[in-house]
């Protein structure tokens, strides 16, 4: 119902889509869709252990965004970027750990 009130207030208030703008879009919400796909996966697989699924997916999201800065940007990464990214994926990997035990 959302999607086609919004797709009514986009048709009314902009009229002049462009088809770029639309696959674009199609492509985010194919991904948003995928994401939450494999985030109940998960937690599924790992019903017992749900602190890794939501830190994991939390730590990749971030990772995400950076590799993403980096390629469609052209950011720079300064070293404290760096060792931000390696600390949180190694606390991730030690929780992981630790909940394995």
């Amino acid at each position: 119902m959302a999607f086609v009130l919004s797709i009514a207030y986009l048709a009314i208030t902009q009229p002049n889509w462009q088809p770029k703008n639309i696959f674009a879009g199609l492509v985010l919400g194919a991904i948003n869709f995928a994401n939450i796909a494999l985030y109940v996966k998960a937690h599924m697989m790992l019903k017992d252990t749900p602190a890794i699924v939501f830190a994991g997916m939390n730590i990749l999201v971030v990772i995400f965004g950076v590799i993403s800065g980096v390629v469609l940007f052209r950011e720079r990464l300064k070293a404290y970027t760096w060792i931000g990214l390696v600390c949180g994926v190694l606390a991730v990997l030690c929780l992981a750990k630790a909940m394995m035990l």
